[in-house]
């Protein structure tokens, strides 16, 4: 039986042959240079530096564009390891170059994109109630990169630097085992989504679209009728009745 798609994309990478867990790249280069990893230590130096990398939105409704040197920028950090900044390194003569080459972006962009996804596989899943447990706090919450580090540091007991360093599709199929564990005892149930439900969910999807279309089609139709209907009863101009102009006949005299 074939693994689910999400957690195979999750855990199956672009990666050399000559993987090493002790000085990780993969097979991904963007601007010439190549790329450990997207983990979560890489997620807080790009929201540190808030990178427009991180944002959907960035050139659309007058969000500034991203420029080659905030891909540049996005590139250096996948290069880093835990706890380095390397934003402090000087750049290259040819990374300059690089950045010169407008033309290039867009596909320079795509290969950028490529890698993310390859690290970004989350699970599908949801969570099922049974309506006890605990209120949520109103209380402030940690930053979502480091809440997320935290909880499989305290779940696991990896090194810091390990946790940090795990890709991030990974890391978020291992909080998905901590939330299931952790609902268990509450009376709730994480439901993870299987290709079956997920081909159900397509199909539905499609064909509440295709009863839209149709409803839309009546709709036109039966607007299209009553105009038609409207025509045939109007009366055109050039069929009424000519009425002569009254003519001004002067009293006699």
């Amino acid at each position: 039986m074939a693994p689910d798609e999400t957690f195979a994309r999750a855990f199956l990478h672009g990666l050399p042959p000559d993987f090493t867990p002790a000085d990780p790249w993969t097979t991904h280069t963007v601007m010439g240079r190549g790329l450990r990893p997207f983990c979560l230590w890489h997620r807080f130096l790009l929201e540190a530096v808030e990178s427009p990398l991180l944002n959907p939105a960035a050139g659309l409704g007058g969000e500034p564009a991203i420029t080659a040197h905030d891909l540049l920028h996005a590139v250096v950090i996948c290069g880093a390891r835990f706890r380095r900044w390397p934003l402090g390194e000087k750049l290259t003569f040819r990374d300059f170059l690089r950045t010169a080459q407008v033309s290039r972006l867009a596909r320079q962009l795509a290969a950028f994109n490529a890698y993310i996804e390859d690290f970004t596989s989350r699970p599908d899943f949801s969570l099922k109630s049974s309506g006890g447990g605990a209120r949520p706090s109103s209380a402030g919450q940690p930053p979502e990169t480091f809440r997320m580090a935290a909880e499989l540091i305290g779940w696991s007991g990896w090194a810091d630097a390990t946790v940090w360093e795990l890709p991030l599709s990974e890391v978020e199929w291992y909080l998905a085992q901590v939330l299931r564990e952790r609902a268990a005892p509450l009376g709730s149930e994480v439901d993870f989504m299987t290709a079956e439900t997920r081909e159900l969910q397509r199909q539905m999807k499609a064909a509440k679209v295709a009863r839209e279309r149709e409803t839309e089609g009546v709709r036109d139709r039966g607007n299209e009728g009553r105009r038609e209907r409207a025509e045939d009863t109007a009366i055109s101009p050039s069929l009424r009745p000519s009425v002569p102009p009254s003519r001004h006949v002067p009293p006699s005299s």
